[in-house]
């Protein structure tokens, strides 16, 4: 099981339809959409992948593929601006 948590230096917020992300490390900042904010908020330690996609689907007029694609997409953007830690 492979569990997707935020990394603690990373400090975040929401701004209306958006998650704003500070990366203390790399002090940049990063501004996604509110798909991106849906699925960083889910990236709390407690859910995989599989979990993630059931959250959304309630919330998403699209198929079940189409969301896991965007969710490992998002979830490779984190990773690649080291966002997020590995938990399993």
């Amino acid at each position: 099981m492979r569990l997707l948590v935020r990394k603690k230096d990373v400090k975040w917020r929401n701004v209306g339809n958006e998650v704003i992300i500070y990366n203390k490390l790399s002090q940049k900042v990063h501004v996604f959409n509110k798909t991106a904010m849906d699925i960083w908020i889910l990236c709390d330690g407690h859910n995989e992948i599989e979990n993630m996609i059931d959250v959304l689907q309630a919330r998403y007029d699209i198929s079940r593929d189409e969301l896991k694609a965007d969710i490992i997409e998002a979830i490779n953007t984190f990773e690649k601006l080291q966002l997020l830690e590995k938990n399993e």
